[in-house]
């Protein structure tokens, strides 16, 4: 299987010589692609289109095209394989997404809440672009928020609210990279700390602020705190990202290893956010 949209797959396939070679995309002609592509909070829908003009209608639980290249690559495996088209449809719309990898956390509310692992340059601008590209905006539209997170707030949705740090001990270089990214494409970030290990979190957090040139941010160092403040921000029709820890059950700081999950803790603060709609209904 090889993706004829990718530079490095249409370099492979004169390689295949005469072993048997299925190819995907979504904007090139192949064996097996996507068309008329639609992106929702609940996932991603698409007609999965044959070499031979059959069409399937696919319901996939997973956003993003980064995904549809996934189910691309496993609908070519499936046709290697003499797959019924009917399986195929079907095993789409009962996969599940892998734990900290575009995870939703659902309860209800209006907002896309998505846990995802990314923490370096490369993935966050890809996960801010996914979420970007699910609410149809290729840039976002700052609010007025003053220094730092301070001033008159000027609202406007759907925004991209991204919180997210870096690890300490680890690579300097990317963290203010990663502060611009995040300034660059979320309409607002909350900055806060990932697993800071033996370093101070002010300074991690001080050096991801030097890569931000607007004034869109906000600084909490506490972890929760930053989930829970990014989520009571957040209107229906908007997409908070907790980006960095994804799957990891915990937050290591000074040498200990400290229970923490991005998952539980936004499942709380979401319920506690809806709590309080209900009561003032």
């Amino acid at each position: 299987m090889i993706n004829k949209d990718d530079a490095w797959g249409r370099r492979l396939l004169p390689e295949t010589g005469r072993r048997r070679t299925i190819t995907y995309a979504i904007d090139s002609d192949a064996d097996v692609m996507a068309t008329g592509i639609g992106s929702r909070f609940s996932g991603s829908s698409f007609a999965l289109k044959m070499k031979d003009g059959k069409l399937l209608t696919i319901e996939s639980p997973f956003i993003g095209r980064a995904n549809v290249y996934n189910v691309l690559a496993a609908a070519a495996a499936a046709v290697a394989l003499d797959v019924p088209g009917g399986a195929i449809v079907q095993g789409v719309a009962a996969a599940r997404a892998v734990e900290g990898r575009l995870e939703r956390v659902e309860e209800g509310q209006g907002f896309l809440c998505i846990v995802d692992y990314a923490h370096t340059p490369d993935a966050l601008e890809r996960l801010i672009l996914t979420a970007r590209e699910i609410i149809g905006e290729t840039a976002p539209s700052h609010p007025s928020l003053g220094k730092g997170g301070q001033g008159e707030v000027v609202r406007s949705t759907p925004r991209i609210i991204t919180v997210f740090g870096c690890g300490g001990n680890r690579d300097r270089g990317k963290r203010p990279v990663m502060g611009e990214i995040a300034g660059r494409l979320s309409d607002e970030v909350f900055i806060t700390s990932d697993n800071p290990r033996n370093e101070d979190p002010r300074e991690i957090i001080k050096e991801i602020k030097s890569g931000i040139i607007n004034d869109h941010y906000f600084i909490l160092p506490d972890r929760r705190e930053a989930i829970s403040a990014a989520i009571e921000r957040a209107s229906d029709g908007d997409i908070v990202i907790l980006a960095g820890k994804g799957h990891e059950e915990y937050q290591e700081i000074r040498g200990t290893r400290f229970r923490f999950s991005d998952r539980e803790v936004a499942r709380e603060a979401i319920l506690k956010k809806l709590g309080h709609k209900k009561g003032d209904a």
